[in-house]
């Protein structure tokens, strides 16, 4: 295995992954992890081979932790819009569009 992998930690001869929670979600991460400003969980290895490949699913679930509270601290709706086709595709019209964007902006 080359190069470093991001979020995995030696701490006390074990390897760890620990990975920091932004400010804004803090307080809408799910139990038990609310309020807290990183979220850890140890491999219980000290083999850096072996510990990359434990802490794949972990850093991928604690990635949707982080995902899901920043969903909730900053609530998102759809905007639609109309579009003119780019380049001219021949068939006429406007193409219909939707993007996310922060309730109550337009």
């Amino acid at each position: 295995m080359s190069g470093k992998i991001k979020h995995l930690q030696m701490y006390k001869g074990n390897f760890r992954v620990r990975m920091g929670v932004p400010a804004k979600c803090r307080q809408h991460l799910i139990p038990p992890h609310t309020g807290k400003s990183e979220l850890v969980r140890g491999l219980g290895t000290a083999n850096q081979t072996v510990a990359g490949k434990l802490a794949a699913p972990f850093i991928a679930e604690f990635h949707a932790i982080i995902e899901q509270a920043r969903r909730e601290a900053v609530p998102m709706e759809w905007q639609h819009y109309r579009v003119p086709p780019q380049p001219y595709n021949g068939f006429g019209g406007a193409r219909l569009g939707r993007t996310q964007v922060p309730v109550g902006t337009q």
